[in-house]
């Protein structure tokens, strides 16, 4: 893997590899998420059909996938920006726009379609006007009023709370970033493991300790991106694994044991690999892993909402594969459009504004 000395606005590999990331997370949603034994009573009109898949059991581990790569893109997108005012500009003009116009579209869907089981209220939005976590929200306000337009979005708070960790040690220390960002999933992890009364519970809120290790293997990759020979690299990729394996063995739930060590293996697949390469930089797969913000966001609460009120019609194995695949298309139909015609004009309008003409790719 080797950059170039101008490397491109967009890794059209890693678009693909969002790609699948994103389709595992739907596919986790639409088949086993919310159907026993996971929820009850099931919300799809083909039950639990294929509760039992193993490849849809665990797309939930896209999410983890989506931490790695948020690792590599906000270490390049740290060295491409020269002050932190340019770095949290650039990043809330690319979120922002998306979240806010799929906030009001999933909170209107929602509302007009009769027994969706999904009923956010209006001071949702507040977390998605802010990306405030609301169960930080909660728990600072001492209420319980405060929840996400869609719960799906909890992976977005994490994102966004990395993002601060990373720009205030990047910008305070520049070349030794790594190694900051590395102490700290160590110190992290191990106060979340030895459970300090007041304290872990604040590091748990604050730094994430049982997602950071994902994104400090980000953080290695783009290391081996920036200098393929960097020994640097590995010992990052090796710490955050380390890191994650460790954490499953303390708390399974966080993430099975084997993920730990497959989803660095994938990234790596995909980014040394040359026919995997290829393969994910196919245009119709790269074009729908730019969109994928997107379409994270629309795809579960309207989604499986869809996919609720469709009818005993649909109970069979062949028309349940037939309205699921609907569906996605629909929602990635959806989130290309917008990603053209909507999110990229206003994020660049807001960049102009500021004064940063020049957008800078997720």
């Amino acid at each position: 893997m080797s950059s170039a000395t101008s490397p491109p606005s967009r890794l059209a590999h890693l678009d693909g590899l969002r790609f699948l990331a994103v389709t595992a997370v739907i596919l986790y949603h639409y088949l086993c998420r919310w159907t026993p034994p996971e929820y009850s009573p099931s919300l799809y009109p083909y039950g639990s059909t294929f509760a039992g898949l193993k490849l849809a059991q665990f797309g939930w581990l896209g999410v983890q996938l989506f931490f790695i790569i948020s690792g590599f893109v906000i270490a390049l997108t740290l060295s491409r920006c020269a002050t932190l005012g340019e770095f949290a500009i650039r990043r809330y003009s690319r979120l922002a726009p998306a979240m806010l116009l799929f906030s009001i579209i999933t909170f209107v869907v929602l509302a007009f379609m009769p027994g969706n089981p999904f009923h956010p209220t209006p001071a949702a939005f507040l977390s998605s006007i802010t990306f405030l976590d609301p169960s930080d929200l909660n728990r600072a306000l001492r209420t319980d009023v405060f929840d996400s337009i869609d719960g799906a979005y909890w992976s977005l708070y994490v994102e966004v709370k990395f993002y601060v960790l990373s720009a205030v040690l990047y910008f305070l220390f520049k070349a030794r970033f790594p190694w900051f960002m590395a102490a700290l999933a160590c110190g992290t992890t191990l106060l979340h493991w030895m459970r300090v009364p007041l304290v872990s519970g604040l590091t748990d809120m604050l730094l994430i300790p049982t997602h950071l290790p994902w994104f400090l293997i980000g953080i290695g990759f783009y290391e081996r991106y920036r200098e393929p020979t960097s020994r640097r690299a590995w010992i990052l990729i090796g710490l955050g694994s380390v890191l994650n394996s460790l954490t499953s063995l303390h708390d399974p739930e966080t993430a099975p044991l084997w993920a730990c060590l497959a989803l660095p293996a994938v990234f790596y697949g995909v980014s040394d690999i040359r026919p995997i390469r290829a393969i994910l930089s196919m245009r119709w797969m790269a074009m729908v892993g730019t969109a994928s913000y997107s379409l994270y966001l629309v795809h579960q609460s309207v989604g499986v909402g869809i996919i609720s009120r469709a009818g005993s019609g649909w109970s069979t194995p062949g028309a349940a594969i037939v309205l699921v695949m609907l569906v996605m298309l629909g929602c990635m139909a959806v989130s290309v459009l917008s990603f053209r015609h909507v999110e990229q004009p206003v994020s660049q309008w807001l960049l102009r504004r500021f004064g940063y003409a020049k957008a800078q790719s997720r």
